[in-house]
């Protein structure tokens, strides 16, 4: 989940007041980052779970949200200033099976409890990663994985003994995946005959819940990058980044990590996108043996960015790349506008691609759903049917209004989430008895996104189809 918006510099202000005479429970102690104010310092994540007492009347809890780019980045837009705790200066954290390469990426070496014990032990110095540091004894959270596109419940589980361990546990369903895909190795770790410990699962965390998860191929081996994350952290807090005119998105790819395997070299590029100087996508691009995986990393980027926003204009994105050994000192560089243009127009077609496939098959439900109750209905009914389920119109009409209904508010994806992801229906606002005829459409002025309720009750009576201000008057009534 998401801080609260309207959390303000005073309410900041009232939690670093309360905390000043209450102090700081011990289990939500600073472990990465310190606010800095008057010359104190605080725990960021602490001091946002107070301020909200006096902006929405509750504490939020540490599982609420996540600490580090989340909650730095709000202290930061209110005018705080953050600075990394000595810990934090450190590249990665390893310990046992685990390494934490960054905030958002940790890896984990496949032993036979991945196999065969549906789940894995999660060391005390890699509790922060799952931001588990402050479970209670006995305490349980839900958690889930995304693993080849498929949604896997898992659980965070303290234990409650004396000498707490911490352990991620997941579905029969994930195990038996995971047996399926790798039947050489599990049948090794059955029979007790794998000790190459080959396969390494990496963890990318979207937010304190969710994980995407790949399963690959790899031995391990220590990080070979001299990467300063508090000089980069520093940087990101002064936006460095912002080069030349303003802009509402910043790309940003970072080389974060290089190792070598088997003699052949693994980068590591950590992909942000910035909405506002507020980071609203992150992501890790690893791939093996490739010279330069620098495009690919922009590549990501921009298909987040098109995930996030799929309107989005190539005016409003600056693409910026992070490099430490940089020989000028300037260790942020500006790509040109041609490498923005080429990286733009090339994920757009892509994700356009993808995007008529998936109306099309919101085409095919929604024709299925009304064959039998319109199959008698008229001439300007069908042709509006037509120009409204014409896939390239519709998608040019959701590029242009949205996808909020234009007649009550209702957005699929804030109400189902990602199972409502993407979802409208477009309704043609001309009125359909002049339409004897097939004609050319504007998406900008002919189309609008409605809602599933809406757009029925717009088409109810064959012979007095509602505009939208009809209906909205309906609606206000």
């Amino acid at each position: 989940m998401s801080l609260p918006k309207n959390i303000s510099k005073q309410h900041v202000l009232l939690a670093i007041q309360y905390i000043d005479e209450k102090g700081v429970p011990k289990k939500r102690l600073s472990t990465r980052f310190h606010l800095i104010y008057n010359g104190k310092l605080y725990p960021p994540k602490y001091v946002l779970s107070i301020a909200n007492t006096y902006a929405n009347g509750e504490e939020l809890p540490p599982s609420f949200f996540s600490g580090g780019m989340e909650t730095n980045s709000m202290l930061s837009e209110l005018g705080f200033e953050i600075k990394p705790t000595s810990k934090a200066t450190e590249n990665i954290v390893s310990s046992f099976s685990w390494t934490v390469l960054s905030e958002t990426t940790a890896i984990k070496k496949m032993d036979r409890s991945t196999f065969l014990h549906n789940g894995t032990g999660i060391p005390r110095e890699i509790r922060p990663f799952f931001e588990i540091a402050e479970m209670e004894k006995g305490e349980k959270r839900k958690v889930t994985l995304v693993y080849k596109g498929s949604y896997y419940e898992c659980r965070l589980v303290m234990d409650k003994m004396d000498n707490q361990r911490s352990r991620l546990l997941w579905s029969n369903g994930f195990t038996q995946t995971i047996q399926n895909e790798f039947p050489n190795e599990y049948n090794a770790y059955k029979d007790n005959s794998n000790n190459q410990d080959s396969l390494v699962m990496t963890f990318n965390k979207r937010n304190s819940g969710l994980y995407d998860v790949t399963i690959e191929h790899e031995g391990f081996v220590e990080d070979q990058s001299d990467f300063n994350v508090e000089q980069f952290e520093d940087s990101l807090l002064k936006r460095e980044y912002a080069k030349g005119k303003e802009t509402k998105y910043y790309l940003l790819t970072v080389k974060i990590q290089q190792r070598v395997i088997e003699s052949k070299s693994i980068i590591h590029y950590r992909v942000m996108v910035k909405e506002n100087h507020q980071t609203v996508k992150e992501s890790v691009v690893t791939d093996r043996g490739k010279i330069n995986l620098l495009t690919d990393a922009k590549k990501k980027a921009m298909k987040l960015l098109l995930e996030h926003n799929p309107i989005v204009s190539i005016d409003d994105i600056t693409m910026v790349h992070y490099k430490q050994d940089r020989p000028n000192s300037d260790v942020w560089q500006k790509d040109s506008y041609s490498v923005l243009e080429n990286v733009y127009h090339e994920s757009r077609e892509l994700n356009a691609h993808i995007d008529i496939e998936r109306v099309e098959q919101d085409l095919e439900a929604e024709k299925a759903e009304e064959e039998e109750f319109y199959q008698e209905g008229a001439v300007s009914y069908y042709y509006g049917k037509r120009y409204e389920r014409n896939p390239l119109n519709r998608q040019r009409a959701i590029e242009i209004h949205g996808l909020t209904c234009a007649a009550c508010d209702f957005n699929f994806e804030k109400k189902y989430g990602e199972h409502g992801k993407d979802f409208i229906e477009v309704h043609h606002i001309k009125p359909l008895s002049t339409l004897s005829e097939e004609v050319e459409i504007n998406p900008a002025e002919d189309l609008v996104p409605v809602c599933s309720n809406c757009h029925r009750m717009i088409h109810r009576q064959r012979d007095n189809v509602l505009s939208i201000d009809e209906l909205r008057n309906i609606l206000m009534k």
